[in-house]
């Protein structure tokens, strides 16, 4: 899963970047075209399961996180060059970083202002394939299809995505429109008004979001480890902005994490919900997908009551599931495959 920042410059992509990866990027002159990083998912289960299997390795579940840099880029666009925005559509989900703002009154203009800009270039892609297919035979519907999303795009709607077919996702896959992906906004603002809003979501865009001050990430790194929770109750802020922009994206993606346990590894996978067990093998190895016998399932609360795996078969509590068993946020699983 791979999720964009995208902005204006100086909107504070690369302090929303360092905040959620960790990483420090260090002198902003230097920093490379594009950074990209892993976004860890903090989860109580995995430690718990950790402790109990003692693996030689633990690994969470991660994304990926990308902002390019606009230092160099001299477009007057609000989402930069047209190379840079063609990039954005290798994207599988959109974070919109505006600000820096004192006033949340400002956020919506410029929020209008780059998802025009959006809009427009799902428009030209769309009316480009229009014209070449009128200069030949064309099926009506596939063309309906593309007109009925313009028409969208330019009344300014949300394109009705859950109520297209397979076979019109299909069509518009190619493209990789950016009304097709999932959006949200992280909004740089001032410490002050972080301290008073706490980082609560933000009402009126019509997009999930959050907050994050470029000030408080800047002091916060500063600050020893063991401290830093301390910080930020003292501001009023429940979370750190990684924290936050974790469960800002699990929940617009729909994600749901189920683990594999044993001497070797305790892991953490994430899938979109409603994956079945066949799909989500799949994410382990190809292999696993495609040699699918059964997954041999327990829920994490199930499993802790019993405390190991022994003790939760012999009370039969471990259920033999098929390939199209639907995994649940915290199962664990056990895949039987042969190839």
């Amino acid at each position: 899963m791979k999720v964009g920042l995208i902005g204006k410059r100086s909107s504070g992509k690369t302090t929303l970047f360092e905040a959620v990866s960790g990483i420090d990027l260090g002198n902003a002159a230097a920093l490379p075209a594009v950074n990209i990083g892993s976004v860890r998912v903090h989860d109580a289960c995995i430690d718990e399961l950790s402790r109990i299997f003692n693996p030689a390795k633990t690994t969470r579940a991660e994304f990926t996180i990308v902002d390019y840099n606009r230092s160099q880029d001299t477009s007057d666009s609000m989402l930069g060059s047209a190379s840079l925005v063609a990039k954005y559509r290798e994207f599988d989900a959109l974070v919109i970083v505006t600000g820096v703002v004192d006033d949340l009154e400002f956020v919506k203009p410029e929020l209008d202002d780059i998802m025009y800009e959006l809009n427009m270039t799902d428009i030209m892609i769309l009316d480009a394939k229009i014209q070449r297919m009128k200069k030949s035979k064309y099926d009506k519907a596939e063309l309906q299809l593309y007109e009925n999303i313009i028409s969208d795009l330019e009344g300014g709607k949300a394109v009705p995505v859950s109520s297209f077919s397979a076979e019109q996702i299909r069509l518009l896959s190619s493209f990789q429109l950016f009304a097709l992906k999932p959006r949200m906004l992280a909004v740089n603002v001032t410490e002050d008004l972080l301290s008073v809003a706490g980082g609560e979501p933000l009402e009126g865009t019509g997009l999930p979001g959050m907050m994050i001050s470029a000030e408080i990430e800047r002091e916060l790194k500063m600050l020893p480890e063991d401290e830093q929770e301390g910080f930020l109750k003292e501001l009023g802020i429940s979370e750190s902005a990684a924290s936050r922009f974790v469960n800002m994206v699990y929940k617009t993606l729909d994600l749901i994490s189920f683990y594999t346990v044993g001497s070797d590894e305790v892991k953490a996978w994430s899938v979109r919900r409603g994956t079945t067990a066949r799909v989500a093998a799949g994410k382990i190895h190809s292999d696993i997908e495609r040699g699918f016998i059964r997954a041999e399932t327990i829920h994490y609360d199930t499993f802790m009551e019993y405390g190991d795996e022994i003790k939760a078969k012999a009370a039969g509590a471990v259920r033999s599931e098929g390939k199209d068993y639907i995994v649940n946020h915290g199962d664990i699983i056990h895949y039987k495959f042969n190839v």
